[in-house]
């Protein structure tokens, strides 16, 4: 009789605290950040890239060189994230994450310039002088980019805030095209005070692979009824540093009276880029 009292007894007590728990609900559960995760991301990214093109000589002619533009390269961009976490208390958090990014930034800037010369680019006598005006447009372009940084931030349960940093590496595109017209005088060909007229083209083009640095910030946060996925807003700044590249270039002249001419050669390009990366992103964890 004793031992059926004590069963009852329990059976009331466990009976008594499983509906106390029912009344106040389920337990709730923080999410755990250590562990593997992937995701997509996409934004927009506003860049600079502060360029100057020298060397610039068609046939003996150097155009106006030491040309110094200022772009601004803007555009959407997009991609993916993959990276670890490591929560090594309740609320702090280290990692490490890598990303690349496909971008649709450019911009382009057109200069107009006069120049004259003595060589007439090597079709005309010795004593042959020509002047011009000419018209050229320059194009720069990010193509892609990718970084691979550090995390650290503060964990208050389900939100994280985060600083972010580390090496940057992407590819710019640059191009010149340009156009020229202008009067000719050779004293065996195209005398009088008219002179001859003369068109020409020229164009370059090339890319680089450059290396440099990132910082950045942001806030992660689990999506509402979820232990695995989350959303960030993201800002980076990358600093890709000073390009310099020797770019090949292909040039026409075209002079009515004494035919056409073509010239190869190469020109010196520099750049220091930067960009700001503005971002949204979902990510979905693995379970450590």
């Amino acid at each position: 009789m004793r031992r059926i009292s004590l069963v009852l007894l329990s059976a009331t007590a466990l009976s008594a605290g499983a509906v106390q728990n029912t009344a106040a609900g389920p337990a709730s559960v923080s999410p755990m950040w250590s562990g593997f995760y992937i995701g997509g991301n996409v934004g927009y990214s506003s860049g600079n890239a502060d360029v100057t093109v020298s060397g610039l000589n068609i046939g003996g002619v150097p155009l106006p060189g030491n040309a110094s533009s200022s772009l601004k390269p803007n555009g959407a961009i997009g991609g993916f994230q993959a990276g670890y976490n490591w929560q090594f208390s309740p609320n702090w958090l280290a990692g490490f994450e890598t990303d690349f990014q496909w971008t649709s930034q450019g911009d382009a800037v057109s200069n107009n310039a006069t120049f004259s010369s003595s060589s007439c680019f090597g079709l005309g006598s010795p004593t042959c002088s020509a002047s011009a005006s000419g018209n050229a447009t320059l194009h720069t372009s990010i193509n892609w980019l990718g970084t691979v940084r550090a995390r650290f931030g503060y964990v208050a349960d389900r939100t994280l805030f985060y600083g972010t940093g580390g090496l940057a590496y992407g590819r710019v595109f640059h191009s010149l095209a340009g156009a020229l017209a202008g009067r000719f005088f050779d004293s065996g060909n195209c005398e009088g005070p008219s002179g001859c007229a003369f068109t020409g083209n020229v164009l370059a083009n090339g890319s680089a692979i450059n290396v440099g640095w990132v910082l950045g910030a942001g806030i992660e946060s689990f999506v509402p009824n979820s232990n695995y996925i989350t959303w960030r807003i993201e800002y980076l700044y990358v600093d890709l540093g000073t390009i310099n590249d020797s770019v090949p270039f292909g040039a026409t002249v075209t002079i009515p009276s004494l035919g056409s001419a073509s010239f190869v050669g190469t020109t010196s390009y520099s750049a220091h880029v930067t960009d700001q990366i503005f971002r949204a992103a979902l990510s979905v964890k693995f379970q450590p």
